[in-house]
């Protein structure tokens, strides 16, 4: 089903800061959550948890510890987790 669509029928995104925020939006009925937090150790768990659910995972990726500015944070996270998308506020696509 086209992601457009989606959001349209579950227009709320939870935003999770910690992992007790994560298993609240995990169980609610949000579709859609958005990783304020994390770093490049334990996303790939975090992600792992959200697509266990039948959720989408997206990162904010200025927010992920050990990430740089560069454009092969961006690779990895596309190779080392299943991340639907990836959010930031610096020119990255």
């Amino acid at each position: 089903m086209p992601l457009l669509h989606l959001l349209r029928q579950n227009p709320v995104i939870a935003a999770v800061k910690d992992n007790a925020s994560l298993q609240l939006a995990i169980d609610s009925e949000c579709q859609f959550i958005s990783v304020l937090y994390g770093n490049i150790c334990t996303i790939s768990n975090i992600v792992k948890k959200i697509k266990n659910a039948g959720k989408y995972a997206f990162i904010h990726v200025d927010l992920l510890e050990g990430a740089s500015n560069k454009e092969v944070v961006i690779q990895f996270l596309k190779l080392v987790t299943e991340v639907d998308g990836i959010i930031s506020t610096k020119h990255r696509c």
